[in-house]
């Protein structure tokens, strides 16, 4: 294994595991919130974020978090091994609070400077339809593009732990660390 996409709700412990699976591995994580933003929570320009996206979904080992389904194609094609993360909702949505209430006006690692967590009304809105409305979109775009690789689907903190371990040995036995 060596490309791993890890995708999933928003507050689903995608960066999280991408994080450890990356130091448990020697893959370099390379995290998509990154790519797209910039300080003041501004998007990129999209031809920004495209050649960044590409320049990483090129590189022969990677471990991808993010979703951002604008040009997810390519990355689901490359990767040997997609991570769906599939928790439940209400799950989502506390962790994201948590968050906030933790971090509040601080930077989190997988960001950009001048991105400090904060509270969005319209960004709660959306993961809370996150999983009747984004998730089927990523399964049929797994199905159709990412199908020759294997798909690992998380469904619970047990399911992550299992899945973290279970990755972690198959790169090791790929011979990738470095």
């Amino acid at each position: 294994m060596r490309r791993i996409a890890v995708m999933g709700s928003p507050g689903s412990g995608k960066t999280r595991f991408a994080v450890r699976l990356g130091d448990m591995t020697g893959v370099p994580v390379v995290h998509l919130d990154r790519l797209n933003w910039r300080p003041g929570w501004r998007e990129a320009p999209m031809e920004v974020y495209r050649s960044a996206h590409d320049a990483a979904v090129a590189r022969d080992r990677w471990i991808i978090d993010g979703d951002y389904s604008r040009h997810f194609g390519d990355r689901l094609r490359r990767a040997d091994t997609i991570v769906l993360f599939a928790l439940p909702t209400r799950l989502t949505l506390f962790r994201i609070a948590k968050r906030v209430l933790l971090l509040r006006g601080e930077v989190r690692p997988d960001m950009p400077e001048g991105c400090p967590e904060r509270w969005d009304w319209a960004f709660m809105h959306w993961v809370w339809r996150w999983r009747r409305h984004r998730l089927p979109a990523i399964r049929a775009a797994i199905g159709a593009q990412g199908a020759d690789a294997r798909l690992v689907e998380v469904h619970s903190k047990g399911d992550g732990e299992t899945a973290l371990a279970w990755l972690a040995k198959a790169v090791a036995g790929d011979g990738v660390r470095s």
